[in-house]
């Protein structure tokens, strides 16, 4: 946390010499204590409507230029999940201000969820390496009929690969399912998320990936990206 402060006294200090003033946070979950990088940031009017937008960065941090006097609100949205607000405040174009927010999305939401090309905003798609990088039903699981659900956390970046140190696993009912979700994702390329139709990075925030069976002796495991569209990204094995 002490690091976390040291970054926003940096934000400020860093504009400190110039008129504008600034309108700076970071996101933080609150159980992990980690940082929420490429989360969507939007500064809203009291009458909800969007003045500006931002990203957070690798470190959680996000930046605006102070607004014209009048009170504001953050919103924070990441993909399958309801925004979160921040409560409003008093700003100024004079307003240097940097504060840490602690973030917990809500359960997933069902429904409703459109991909690229139908829309211009769209989450991370299907997988795009399926030739090369297939989920496997671990052995000793599929022989004894162990089924169960791992769920991530994690970044896909702008090309659509998972970054790599982003990834947690936030619940896993054994080892073995573990261990194979994160070799898949650490190999797995997708159709990235898109702004406006442009590819940007996204945070998944809680990504189950179930592993299934289906029929005697069969194994259909299933990587779900949406909880709307699980056809749209399932690899089978």
């Amino acid at each position: 946390m002490r690091r976390t402060w040291l970054l926003l006294l940096l934000l400020l200090h860093s504009t400190s010499l110039h008129a504008q003033g600034i309108f700076a946070g970071m996101l933080m979950d609150p159980k992990l204590k980690t940082p929420l990088p490429c989360v969507e940031v939007a500064l809203e009017d009291s009458a909800a409507h969007e003045v500006a937008h931002a990203r957070t960065a690798a470190d959680g941090a996000f930046q605006f230029d102070s607004p014209r006097a009048g009170s504001y609100r953050p919103r924070f949205d990441a993909w399958h999940h309801a925004p979160v607000y921040g409560a409003f405040e008093t700003l100024d174009p004079t307003t240097d201000r940097a504060r840490v927010y602690e973030i917990a999305f809500g359960a997933a939401r069902k429904g409703g969820v459109k991909y690229w090309p139908d829309t211009t905003d769209s989450p991370p798609g299907k997988p795009l390496n399926l030739d090369k990088v297939q989920i496997r039903y671990p052995w000793t699981m599929r022989k004894v009929g162990y089924a169960g659900t791992v769920r991530m956390r994690y970044v896909v970046d702008s090309v659509g690969w998972v970054v790599r140190p982003t990834l947690q696993v936030l619940e896993s009912p054994i080892r073995d399912f573990t261990e194979e979700a994160l070799r898949y994702l650490r190999n797995a390329q997708f159709e990235p998320a898109r702004r406006g139709g442009r590819p940007v990075c996204a945070l998944m925030v809680d990504q189950p990936i179930s592993f299934e069976l289906e029929g005697p002796g069969a194994a259909h495991p299933v990587v779900i990206h949406s909880p709307s569209a699980a056809a749209d990204s399932a690899a089978h094995q």
